[in-house]
């Protein structure tokens, strides 16, 4: 099997009863501006509800520490917060 690291620019989660589904796109932007990005590459993981949430835990984790040593990391939700 060959190994394989990507870069994800966006994703996406959909669930049902029985399980997650988590799909991450590598996209590169177009050369002009009526044209659509084009997806160069693609994952999908499905998950147990049990997987994902043990997944969520360590992901939840790992920020944690990342941003004890780093600092907080700023997006568009928590920074709007803050103004507010």
């Amino acid at each position: 099997m060959e190994k394989k690291t990507m870069f994800a620019t966006e994703g996406i989660i959909s669930l049902s009863l029985n399980q997650f589904y988590m799909q991450f796109d590598c996209t590169v932007p177009p050369l002009k501006k009526e044209e659509t990005p084009e997806v160069v590459d693609r994952v999908g993981l499905f998950l147990s509800p049990e997987h994902y949430k043990s997944l969520c835990r360590v992901m939840q984790s790992v920020l944690a520490d990342y941003e004890n040593r780093f600092g907080t990391i700023c997006t568009e939700d928590n920074t709007n917060n803050k103004e507010q």
